[in-house]
């Protein structure tokens, strides 16, 4: 976890899968910037050489980033 920041995981529809991941509670200046790490596991029998996407939206105070 990140100091400062409250994290809560969501549950995917597979067993010990996640859909979402927040970081919250946490203050970002927007002269500032910082790094929020996730660690993930692939399943051994995904395809070989398939792109795997990471969706990210970033919400702030006054609007929000689509990092899609």
């Amino acid at each position: 976890p990140k100091p400062g920041w409250t994290i809560e995981i969501v549950p995917g529809a597979a067993e010990g899968s996640v859909s979402e991941i927040h970081f919250t509670g946490g203050n970002l200046p927007n002269e500032w910037f910082d790094q929020f790490w996730i660690r993930a596991k692939v399943d051994a029998g995904a395809a070989a050489g398939r792109m795997i996407h990471f969706p990210v939206i970033q919400k702030c105070v006054d609007g929000e980033n689509d990092w899609l």
